[in-house]
């Protein structure tokens, strides 16, 4: 072997060992990896830095702010809870969770999904009554393989696709091209990756629903909401002229809302206790509930529901809730909420209050203010960092998850998505590239203020981006070594011991990338097995579509451990799971998976 090849493995070795046994992050071992190969003139400076301007990389950007778009809209909140319902059943309830992430996740990036998805299910796990050790991985595994299912699903597709394009244009593919390979067209570039990734994510949603009952343990049991949280009381205000006039309580979804109690509606100045689910709500209804601050927080983004304190219409955008503990030293002690001139005086108006030991009734304004109060405020996003060091308040913070969310914004987002991003991309008709479309579609959600301009700027997952840019360099440098020709013909020497069958070779390669990706990235692990399959196909003498798809489907099984993927990581903690139960459920469904690419990748992408 060459020094460079001796190098480049060593390089490899080293940036999986800081992966499994350091806490170094994932982009600083890749780029530190990549720095290491240009010190040792493995790559050039040029050769090292390609991988960051490459379409991949830059269409991912692009689809973070996308999906920012969508989060800030409601639009994928009011999709999923329309969709999961009340099952009765953990398998129906699954179901109705996996389907809808699964196909979102073919559009859009995974990771936003399922951090949108993460408090909607633990919410609707106390409704229903199942552990959330029973949905955590099921929401997990079918973003991942929602991945599977078009080009933008995850970002290991994207990456194989970047090398393999313009591979075909190069002299390297003469012996593709000899045997019949051409350019793949737009629409087999997006939904190529479909034709086993759609009966893979079908079956292996069933497996999951039929099986996860004894593969995944009861990490986390049902709680009820603690006697001692701190309730507060707060009254909505039913907005004239929005959705959910008409409906009933329950229709409305506020009847099952974890940690709250509606325990009376205002109307026309008479107070009804005690209402049925079944009972209308009608224009300016004020809502008495009473209950915890993260169920207040669901309330807030429940569409045409206002604090009762806040002037609807003149609300901005950029408003917060704020929980604030009353001082012994702030002015207005022994005042009532009116007297005080909250609102004038701070910027900010009080829709609940809680008062330890005490129920606090009757309507916010008349509500006589002490030391130790704790109040709920709606809030500019300036309020905090003003007053945190305030003498009127013991304690000043911002309650996560608060933000407006922009509901007469939601279709529009879904416009650009489907019409603008998905209609192009699956078009020839405008000869745009990817790229284009992809962040056409970006500035259009920031144009049409689906998200503003800076939080679309901090949805831009950087780590995500450098470490796809780096692991493109890394297997830059596996191709240009040999090391991918040494590991090609090594590797098809060991599989002739079963025989010459390109399928057989397919599946290895399904294999061999899964079981990479877990070590390193889905993307770093494409890169890399890239130029080894294309070797292992021209040896073999067969064309070498089915070994690029058969890559995007190894390198989406992300499933043995919490590691190996975002969205893993996302759920581990709140499922409460140990290390072992991911490869309990995910190894059986990784071998469903492989076995099912190798045998449709061929049936539509003949050897």
């Amino acid at each position: 072997m060459t020094f460079e090849i001796w190098i480049t493995l060593g390089v490899l070795c080293l940036l999986v060992g800081f992966l499994l046994f350091t806490r170094v992050g994932t982009d600083v071992a890749v780029i530190g990896s990549l720095v290491l190969l240009m010190v040792f003139g493995v790559l050039s400076t040029e050769e090292a830095v390609l991988g960051f301007v490459k379409d991949g990389p830059l269409m991912i950007g692009g689809l973070f702010v996308v999906a920012a778009g969508m989060r800030e809209t409601g639009a994928i909140e009011r999709i999923a809870k329309v969709l999961l319902g009340r099952p009765t059943s953990l398998v129906t309830a699954q179901f109705r969770l996996m389907s809808p992430v699964c196909v979102l996740s073919g559009f859009m990036n995974t990771t936003p999904i399922v951090a949108m998805y993460l408090p909607i299910v633990s919410d609707w796990a106390r409704r229903i009554r199942f552990s959330p050790s029973k949905l955590y991985m099921p929401l997990s595994f079918a973003a991942i393989l929602g991945g599977q299912l078009t080009l933008v699903g995850t970002a290991s597709n994207l990456v194989v696709m970047t090398e393999f394009v313009p591979w075909m244009n190069s002299p390297a593919s003469d012996w593709a091209r000899d045997l019949g390979a051409q350019a793949l067209s737009s629409e087999a570039e997006f939904w190529g990756v479909a034709v086993s990734g759609i009966p893979a994510a079908i079956i292996g949603m069933l497996f999951i629903g039929f099986f996860s009952r004894w593969l995944l343990p009861d990490r986390i049991k049902v709680r009820d909401v603690s006697d001692d949280a701190r309730k507060y009381e707060v009254v909505m205000r039913v907005e004239s002229g929005s959705p959910i006039v008409g409906s009933t309580i329950e229709q409305a979804g506020l009847r099952a809302l974890p940690g709250l109690y509606l325990f009376g509606i205002e109307r026309d100045g008479n107070i009804l206790h005690a209402v049925g689910a079944d009972e209308p709500l009608e224009a300016n209804d004020r809502l008495l509930f009473a209950g915890i601050v993260e169920s207040v927080v669901d309330l807030r983004r429940i569409r045409g529901l206002v604090p009762d304190e806040v002037d609807s219409g003149r609300r901005p955008e950029n408003r917060v809730l704020v929980e604030a503990v009353v001082s012994s030293e702030a002015p207005f002690i022994g005042l009532t909420v009116k007297e005080s001139m909250f609102r004038s005086t701070y910027g900010a108006a009080i829709i609940g209050a809680f008062r330890s030991g005490e129920r606090l009734e009757g309507k916010i304004g008349d509500l006589r203010l002490k030391a130790g109060d704790t109040l709920l405020l709606d809030a500019g996003i300036q309020f905090t960092p003003t007053h945190r060091d305030s003498q009127d308040f013991y304690l000043v913070s911002t309650v996560s998850g608060t933000q407006p969310v922009r509901h007469e914004r939601a279709w529009m987002a879904v416009l650009i998505l489907i019409l603008l991003m998905v209609g192009l991309m699956t078009t020839d008709t405008t000869g745009l590239s990817r790229v284009v479309v992809v962040w056409l579609a970006a500035l259009m959600m920031i144009g049409t203020r689906c998200v503003p301009g800076g939080r679309a700027r901090s949805s831009i997952n950087w780590q995500v981006l450098l470490t796809i840019g780096g692991a493109i360099g890394i297997g830059s440098a596996v191709n240009a070594s040999g090391l991918a020709a040494l590991a090609a013909t090594g590797f098809l020497e060991v599989m002739s011991v079963f025989g010459d069958s390109p399928r057989l070779a397919l599946f290895a390669t399904i294999i061999v990338t899964a079981l990479l990706a877990q070590l390193v990235t889905n993307f770093a692990a494409a890169t890399i097995m890239f130029a080894v399959a294309m070797s292992s196909a021209e040896i073999l003498g067969v064309r070498p579509e089915p070994f690029v798809f058969g890559l995007m489907a190894g390198a989406g099984c992300n499933f043995l451990t919490p590691l190996s993927y975002q969205t893993n990581l996302m759920v581990f903690g709140p499922g409460g799971y140990r290390f072992t139960d991911f490869s309990r459920l995910g190894a059986p469904l990784l071998l469903i998976v492989s076995v099912i690419a190798a045998i449709v990748i061929p049936l539509f992408f003949p050897f």
